[in-house]
């Protein structure tokens, strides 16, 4: 969620079926500005910069919108670059439940197989299952 709340850049907001109500845009507190409020309509399109801006959509009655971000690139990160301890490299790859990330050699798995009631011999189709 936090990625994806670092990453965004634009928004489209398009207003499909609306029958009223009103969108208020708030710029961040450092620049400085008053909200804008828009009153919904029907095949509306509104693009903002979501980095710089939040909103707040009240229609009066049902509705369908569709909304879709522009998100910046994924940093580039060399995992190979950083010298941390194990614990630091968990925090660092996400990894907050279970197991520590595995240091030294590790057991390459190239197959899989499996034997179950129902005639199933592989693992797609005992998933079927």
């Amino acid at each position: 969620h936090l990625h994806f709340i670092r990453r965004r850049k634009l928004c489209f907001l398009y207003m499909i079926d609306a029958g009223g109500g009103q969108l208020t845009l708030y710029p961040r507190e450092d620049l400085k500005l008053a909200p804008v409020e828009l009153p919904v309509q029907k095949s509306r399109l509104l693009v903002f910069r979501s980095d710089l801006m939040s909103f707040r959509y009240q229609p009066v009655r049902d509705h369908v919108t569709l909304m879709a971000w522009v998100l910046t690139d994924p940093p580039k990160l060399e995992v190979s670059d950083l010298v941390a301890s194990a614990r630091n490299m968990d925090d660092l790859l996400g990894v907050h439940r279970g197991p520590s990330i595995p240091t030294g050699h590790r057991a390459k798995i190239m197959a899989v197989a499996c034997l179950t009631g129902g005639g199933t011999y592989s693992p797609e189709d005992a998933e079927a299952m």
